[in-house]
């Protein structure tokens, strides 16, 4: 009589344990892919997103500042010279374009053109140099202020405003310098300007690790650039990051890719800290095979509580596998993995010339030297009529040249090397391998990386030795 008994106690065992198990693995799992979230909660921060200020420059003529700006307003604005009590206020509808155009005494005009067609207007900024744009619509109660203008944006978090082909979130500072010059600041929370940088750095072909782990480096690095902010102007102009290299490329709002949303969503307030501190965590598009340290691009680079980052090996040198697989998978091994440039003798002296560095030389010399990487850390030029060698910085010589003819200062290590032409010229033969400047995450191993199951925090924990992800806000 004591059998059935004891089935009963068997089999409410075995249910017991079976359900046990089940609980650890759906637990695991998700920790595996959300650790940070569950792991690494923390009291940093206020709880409220600080915003950042993003430069548009000017990509039609490639210069930081523009001659005149058009914008199209998306959403119902208005429009106000914060610096002038008695300045312009104005309230607009969506569909209006406005047109600022600068003056030599550093005024500005606006005209404005409604929806119908008939609403044009003129405005005169008066003696004030600045004027925002901002959603009528907006999650604050209280107004827009100057030094909070990056931290709202209108209720809907959908663009507000669009210059050219790009539309963008937040507000706009619109700034003007003496001598007929405007620059554009587009001011947002950082959580808007992640989703902008997901989809311009990346788009929704790539993993979901890697866009987790794109969105957690991306709000670290928008947050470190933003407690340093650049001033210029008297400190009319404020801004933290431009839209384009060195910085990681923005071009607005993007397309609203539901799985950038989601990655965008799902790692609010996660950014990388090396020993509790955050840091600027650079990435770059492809290693080439083997990474920089943050040592080669920026010796003084420091957390924002002062430690080097040289001291901690967060950002080392180190090989990558994943690097190739990872071109290989996108079909981009020309363009990201290995590329050979010829560079004409005349042609890198002119490129001299025109950076502003003597005449137009005739090289007699090329060399390098080199970081323990085997990046390329220095380029040396002779040339006739010339006593000292001229010495550039890799990266610069890269600018120089142009940067879409060299991707990369990881050469080969017989290059450069010089060959002769049938009219007895020379060029220069370079073999780079890689897009970028090598520190921090690869983009392309990224992608190879979560195409193979790899989990975000895996991916952040390869290039970022030691790093942690904490939740700021």
């Amino acid at each position: 009589m004591y059998g059935p008994v004891w089935l009963k106690l068997l089999r409410s065992g075995l249910l017991i344990a079976l359900l046990g198990f089940f609980l650890y693995s759906i637990t695991a799992s998700l920790l595996a892919e959300r650790g940070p979230r569950f792991l690494t909660q923390s009291a940093h921060g206020d709880g409220r997103d600080p915003g950042v200020r993003v430069l548009l420059l000017d990509h039609q003529h490639g210069r930081p500042r523009h001659r005149e700006l058009e914008i199209r307003l998306l959403q119902a604005c208005t429009l106000v010279t914060p610096d002038n009590v008695d300045g312009l206020q104005r309230q607009l509808p969506p569909g209006t374009m406005l047109r600022f155009t600068p003056e030599p005494a550093g005024q500005m005009i606006i005209h404005a053109r409604g929806p119908s067609g008939s609403g044009e207007w003129t405005g005169n900024a008066g003696q004030s140099q600045r004027l925002h744009l901002y959603p009528v619509d907006h999650a604050r109660g209280d107004g827009p202020r100057p030094a909070s203008l990056a931290s709202f944006e209108a209720t809907d978090q959908r663009p507000v405003f669009a210059l050219g082909e790009r539309a963008y979130r937040g507000n706009l500072a619109v700034v003007v310098e003496r001598g007929g010059w405007l620059y554009a600041v587009n001011a947002l929370p950082i959580e808007a300007y992640v989703a902008g940088v997901l989809q311009s750095e990346m788009g929704g072909a790539y993993p979901r690790a890697a866009l987790r782990a794109q969105a957690i480096v991306a709000r670290g690095f928008a947050y470190a650039r933003g407690r340093r902010p650049r001033r210029r102007l008297d400190g009319l102009l404020v801004y933290h990051l431009s839209d384009a290299q060195p910085d990681p490329a923005y071009h607005g709002a993007g397309s609203g890719d539901r799985l950038i949303d989601w990655a965008a969503r799902d790692t609010r307030g996660q950014i990388l800290t090396a020993r509790g501190a955050p840091f600027v965590p650079h990435f770059h598009a492809s290693s080439g095979s083997r990474t920089a340290s943050i040592s080669e691009l920026d010796p003084d680079a420091r957390t924002l509580d002062g430690t080097p980052l040289a001291q901690l090996d967060v950002m080392i040198s180190q090989p990558d596998a994943f690097c190739k697989p990872g071109a290989e998978m996108l079909g981009k091994l020309e363009s990201h993995w290995y590329r050979v440039t010829r560079l004409d003798r005349k042609a890198i002296g002119r490129a001299l010339k025109d950076a502003g560095i003597g005449q137009d030389w005739w090289l007699t010399r090329f060399a390098v030297d080199r970081h323990p990487s085997n990046r390329v850390a220095s380029v040396i030029i002779d040339t006739l009529h010339r006593n000292e060698p001229i010495v550039l910085t890799a990266e610069r010589f890269r600018q120089i040249v142009g940067p879409d003819r060299i991707p990369s200062t990881l050469w080969s290590q017989d290059s450069p090397r010089e060959v002769l032409d049938t009219d007895g010229g020379g060029k220069f033969i370079i073999e780079s391998y890689g897009l970028g400047h090598g520190v921090g995450m690869s983009q392309v191993s990224a992608y190879a990386m979560g195409q193979e199951g790899y989990t975000a925090d895996e991916i952040l924990a390869f290039f970022y030795l030691g790093a942690r992800v904490e939740t700021w806000w």
